[in-house]
């Protein structure tokens, strides 16, 4: 290298010396592989550059490039250190040689069985892996940085991490039994692990189980993998959703004659000035079945046109109680009291929301001390999609108007000192009788996703999945999001 850099200096006289292995190393390259660009030879200053402007724009600011070359060679570090390393790629040369040796084969080309030697059958009592001396030190001391309120801890990535690894010496394609032994397992050693809600390890279960899934996503493109996966394809069983979700015990005996009667009379007493709520909550559980299916086929105002009788909140929270078997309004307004402290400080600690605490810090003082914690409660509620990062003005707006289809909260005045409120969906207003009531809003909305079907908005998707999950609810259950059982686990702490 010297020499060739003796001979080339010439050419770069005044000019920093290139790096000449590029010169040197290239050509033998292109020799052997072809085009260069066919083996993603990005240089390192290309991808820096890639990624920082990358960084910038997702508003992270850690040395992406550092991150995964440090990752990498740790992993390859550890798998080089680990004692069954060296016998699995051993066992795996000798049963290729026995396979070479056998004088009996035919020739013809069959699949490989799986090698019995390095086959592991799941024990029935699992027992948790060998963890890292530094990572050891501090489950042993019971470290307050596993249960910190952040949404990313190293620590707790390397227990995963360790975890992951342990469970793919058994299989990349782990059940459910898998997840739930070695996860029940961690959190039985290490009690204070344990998640506040739930079975104790909902929060382990989901991050190893999303782990597997970015791990697993290169093997899609393998073709066996591929073939595997269409040839166990079965077709879906047709069923109705109408039919499963919905209750049709209210409509036996009715026909389309009735279930017309009972619409016209829904109607009739929603022009009155004063309607008959009962008859109301009568005539919608009657024609609960076939309202199901019309949401379906029809826009917002057709519906609302069909069954005026959902334009009224206690009508919508009716609906929604016998759907999920709750009290929606009692179970928020119980739920937000617990957590409404721990929300706010919170957002102090990370200086968000700020237009919010100064409206609250000006109504304070125009109320009597024994109405603060009303005022607590307002700011609680509005600072939930603040708290997991989300955009606020896909829940509700204050004097504005809407941005989006989904169902949001108009607010108009200021909401801790005198306001009204109101719900807009596809940009209408749908309600006939304005909300007052901050947690009885937050339920009314809440009722308008369930009866209408609506799809949760990506913007505030965590937010109302944390309502749904754990304010309307006391046993989560169904898939849930990482950040949202992290976030629960500590308001609920």
């Amino acid at each position: 290298m010297d020499a060739i850099f003796g001979e080339k200096k010439d050419l770069f006289e005044n000019l920093s010396i290139p790096k000449m292995h590029y010169i040197v190393h290239y050509p033998q390259l292109i020799t052997l592989y072809g085009p260069l660009v066919y083996l993603s030879c990005m240089r390192f200053e290309a991808k820096h550059q890639y990624f920082k402007k990358l960084s910038s724009v997702v508003c992270n600011f850690k040395n992406i490039t550092k991150t995964l070359a440090t990752r990498h060679q740790m992993r390859q570090c550890w798998e080089q250190a680990n004692e069954k390393s060296l016998g699995k790629e051993l066992e795996s040369l000798k049963q290729r040689d026995e396979s070479e040796a056998d004088t009996s084969s035919t020739g013809t080309p069959e699949t490989p069985k799986e090698c019995p030697a390095t086959k592991k059958e799941w024990p029935i009592i699992y027992r948790l892996p060998k963890f890292p001396t530094t990572l050891q030190q501090r489950l042993d001391e019971k470290s307050e940085v596993f249960i910190a309120s952040a949404f990313r801890n190293k620590w707790r990535s390397q227990i995963v991490q360790v975890l992951f690894d342990d469970i793919c010496s058994y299989t990349w394609y782990p059940s459910s039994k898998m997840y739930n032994d070695s996860c029940s397992a961690l959190v039985a050693k290490y009690n204070f692990l344990r998640d506040h809600t739930g079975k104790g390890y909902e929060s382990w279960h989901q991050m190893i189980k999303n782990k597997f899934k970015k791990e697993r996503r290169p093997l899609v493109f393998i073709p066996e993998i591929q073939q595997k996966k269409t040839s166990s394809k079965t077709p879906p069983e047709t069923t109705s959703t109408a039919i499963m979700t919905v209750d049709g015990t209210s409509t036996l005996g009715e026909d389309a004659i009735s279930l017309g009667c009972h619409r016209e009379k829904m109607q009739a007493e929603c022009h009155k000035k004063h309607p008959n709520l009962s008859i109301l909550q009568d005539k919608m559980a009657r024609t609960r079945v076939e309202r199901t299916v019309y949401l379906e086929n029809h826009s917002t105002m057709e519906t609302l046109d069909e069954y005026p009788a959902l334009r009224f909140p206690i009508v919508l929270l009716a609906e929604t109680n016998h759907q999920l078997d709750v009290d929606v309004d009692r179970s928020i307004m119980s739920g937000m009291g617990i957590v409404a402290r721990k929300i706010i400080e919170e957002c102090q600690r990370r200086a968000t929301g700020r237009d919010l605490f100064k409206m609250y810090d000006d109504a304070k003082d125009a109320f009597a001390e024994e109405s603060h914690r009303g005022l607590q409660l307002i700011l609680a509620t509005f600072l939930l999609p603040h708290l997991f990062r989300e955009d606020p003005n896909a829940i509700y707006l204050i004097n504005k108007d809407p941005e989006v289809p989904t169902p949001v909260l108009i607010i108009t005045g200021n909401p801790f000192l005198e306001a009204t409120f109101g719900v807009r969906l596809d940009y209408t207003d749908i309600l006939t009788h304005k909300v007052d009531d901050i947690t009885l809003w937050l339920a009314t909305l809440m009722s308008i996703y369930f009866v209408f079907n609506i799809e949760y908005h990506k913007k505030v998707k965590n937010t109302l999945s944390f309502i749904e999950k754990y304010l309307m609810s006391n046993t989560p259950e169904g898939k849930i999001s990482p950040t949202v059982i992290k976030m629960a686990n500590y308001l609920f702490s």
